[in-house]
């Protein structure tokens, strides 16, 4: 699987999180996508609170699309839904953090 190329564009704070705005590129697709991130996931993800929001959003998107092809993402998500859908995105997503430049 190729690795997604991933450009976060925009940050915005909500009364409960984090709203990203990021271009994800696979291969030759493209797609605009928006991820939220609450505090309690980022808190879960990066326990110790130093990882920028931006790393752990980045995280999210490129463990989303390593279990769904690009073309098949909703245009927007909550980072939560991952925790409910994948039983190893609690233990992965924090890897991917760590794993990011």
């Amino acid at each position: 699987m190729v690795d997604p190329q991933i450009v976060v564009l925009d940050e915005e704070e909500t009364s409960v999180g984090l709203r990203f705005r990021a271009r994800v590129e696979v291969g030759a697709s493209s797609r605009m996508l928006e991820v939220r991130l609450h505090w309690a996931d980022y808190n879960l993800w990066s326990p110790d609170g130093t990882d920028p929001p931006e790393r752990v959003a980045t995280a999210v998107l490129r463990f989303v699309c390593s279990r769904c092809p690009l073309a098949e993402l909703p245009p927007s998500f909550d980072a939560a839904s991952l925790r409910r859908r994948h039983s190893d995105a609690d233990r992965e997503v924090p890897a991917l953090v760590r794993r990011a430049p």
